[in-house]
């Protein structure tokens, strides 16, 4: 999620607030006046869908899109020349 990105109900999509960076990869959630790091006991005021946030697990999503990052990054080195990101050959050795 970047900067300012509305965070919606999962239900009904009413916008319950936006995310605001923190630095470092870690985000919280701004809401009216509150800046919100960790939530619980939340509820959508719209349809009443209970809404958790919490900044590890905003950590743990950050660190789930950087692999997939990297994966994707090495598959397409090695669809490409058979070589991965560090230089090792890796077809037919």
């Amino acid at each position: 999620m970047n900067n300012g990105e509305p965070v919606t109900c999962p239900r009904c999509g009413t916008e319950l607030g936006k995310v605001l960076d923190l630095g470092g990869g870690v985000q919280a959630l701004q809401a009216g006046g509150l800046i919100i790091r960790e939530g619980h006991g939340m509820a959508c005021a719209q349809c009443g869908r209970a809404v958790h946030w919490d900044i590890n697990d905003q950590r743990l999503e950050k660190l789930i899109r950087d692999v997939q990052a990297l994966r994707g990054s090495f598959t397409n080195a090695i669809a490409n020349d058979g070589v991965s990101p560090k230089g090792r050959g890796v077809k037919g050795e």
